[in-house]
C-alpha cells in the first residue's frame, strides 16, 4: 500500500513523496521503468561489449562475418538486427561516395516519372544517398514521396494482398494514398520476420535499414 498520506515515501528516481515501501518507486517511475512490449531486441552492456570485441582485431573479412555470427547465435537477434546496432555504435567506418556527372543528369531526366526507391536502384545507390542528393539539388519536391502498394510489394518481395494486410494491421500508414517512407523503414526494423531477405531488393533494404550503406568503406582491418 501507498505510503502516503500518513507515512509518505520519497520515490528513489524522482524525488516525489507517493512512492510505495515495496520499491521505492512512485506508480509513474514504475511504468517508465518496465520494459517496453513492442521493443523485441533489447540490446544490453552485455551485447554491446560481445559486438565490439567481434568489430576488433580482426584480421579478414571471414573473421570478421564469423565473429558476428557469434553475436548472432549468443543474443538471440537476427543478422540485420546485430548489423544495425554495430552502425549505431560507429563500428563501420566508411567516406561517401561522390556523384558522377553521369548520374546527376540520369537523376534529374528521370524526376516525377519514377520513385526515388526505383531510382536508387536504378542507379544502384542507397535510397539515402539519392535523397540526400535530390536534397542538395533543390529537387525533393518534384520527386514522388512514399510508395503505393504495388511498388512496396516488388521492392519486398511480396504480392499486393500482403501489404494491403500489413496497411489493415496499421504497420504502414498511408498518407496521400501512398504509404509513407517513415513508416516503411519503421516496418523492416519491427517486423523482420514477416518478409523474405531472399526476395527483397537488396540495395533498397540496405539504404533503408543501414544509413551508412552505399559509401565506399574505409578498411581498418589488419594486412
Amino acid at each position: 500500500m501507498r505510503g502516503v498520506p500518513l507515512h509518505p515515501v520519497t520515490c528513489s528516481k524522482c524525488g516525489s513523496i507517493k512512492g510505495y515501501p515495496k520499491d521505492g518507486l512512485c506508480n509513474r517511475c514504475r511504468i517508465a521503468s518496465r520494459p517496453n512490449p513492442n521493443k523485441r531486441f533489447l540490446w544490453t552492456a552485455e551485447h554491446d561489449a560481445a559486438l565490439r570485441r567481434a568489430y576488433q582485431n580482426v584480421s579478414s573479412r571471414f573473421e570478421l562475418t564469423s565473429n558476428i555470427d557469434h553475436v548472432q547465435r549468443v543474443s538471440g537477434f537476427t543478422r540485420c538486427v546485430v548489423l544495425l546496432r554495430a552502425s549505431e555504435l560507429g563500428l563501420s567506418f566508411c567516406r561517401r561516395q561522390a556523384w558522377s556527372a553521369a548520374e546527376i543528369n540520369i537523376v534529374r531526366e528521370n524526376l516525377g516519372g519514377l520513385s526515388k526507391a526505383s531510382l536508387a536502384r536504378k542507379l544502384g545507390r542507397s535510397y539515402y544517398s539519392l535523397k540526400g542528393l535530390c536534397s542538395r539539388l533543390n529537387m525533393s519536391s518534384r520527386m514522388t514521396e512514399g510508395y503505393s502498394h504495388s511498388e512496396l510489394a516488388e521492392l519486398l518481395g511480396v504480392s499486393p494482398k500482403t501489404v494491403r494486410k500489413w496497411v489493415e494491421n496499421g504497420w504502414l500508414l498511408v498518407r496521400s494514398g501512398r504509404i509513407s517512407e517513415q513508416s516503411t523503414e519503421r516496418f523492416l526494423k519491427s517486423y523482420p520476420e514477416e518478409y523474405d531477405l531472399r526476395r527483397v531488393d537488396a540495395t533498397w533494404f540496405k539504404g533503408m535499414v543501414f544509413p551508412s550503406f552505399g559509401r565506399v568503406r574505409i578498411s581498418h582491418m589488419r594486412h
